[in-house]
């Protein structure tokens, strides 16, 4: 009886090693949809994340500013209007280090984040609010060096989307130098 219930044991403990070794990595976040730790509602957050796989981890760290503010309903006879904005800026660094098949710095840079909307709501007297957006900003850019593999790069992106009311362009860019 002992000895099936030790066979037992060694059996999940068995299963339970393989699956671990399965494990391709860890992802908290990444570069596109950080984590935000909010502490109450003060306009700021840290923000980034970490990446571990069975080679490296990168890790970015930042501090996000957001604001929003909005007017008070104005009321014109049978028709409500009020404005709002909100805006916001993200910075931060970002490194990542090679540990498998040895040590080494693999890449490190800084990004940005920025965006900014302006929208209406408007309704009837007895309808539902309707919202229009009026301004809509996003831009993003890095900047990352990258040691491996050799030579060393330098790699720059920008994009983004601007919106104002029914004019739309969307900005993508890239520069690439080796050092």
């Amino acid at each position: 009886m002992l000895e099936e219930k030790d066979y037992l044991i060694s059996t999940i403990l068995n299963e339970v090693q393989a699956d671990a070794c399965a494990i391709e990595g860890v992802a908290l976040g990444n570069r596109d949809e950080r984590l935000r730790f909010v502490p109450g509602c003060v306009g700021w957050a840290p923000t980034g994340w970490l990446d571990i796989n069975q080679n490296e981890a990168e890790l970015g760290l930042g501090v996000e500013w957001s604001i929003s503010a909005s007017t008070p309903t104005l009321n014109l006879f049978v028709y409500k209007i009020k404005f709002g904005v909100e805006a916001g800026l993200a910075v931060g660094i970002m490194a990542a280090v090679q540990y498998n098949p040895s040590l080494a710095l693999a890449r490190a840079g800084i990004w940005a984040d920025l965006w900014a909307r302006i929208i209406m709501q408007h309704k009837k007297k007895f309808g539902k609010w309707k919202t229009v957006v009026l301004v809509d900003i996003s831009l993003s850019g890095d900047l990352t060096v990258y040691f491996i593999p050799k030579p060393t790069v330098v790699e720059g992106d920008l994009r983004g989307r601007v919106k104002v009311l029914f004019f739309n362009k969307s900005i993508k860019a890239h520069m690439r130098k080796e050092l």
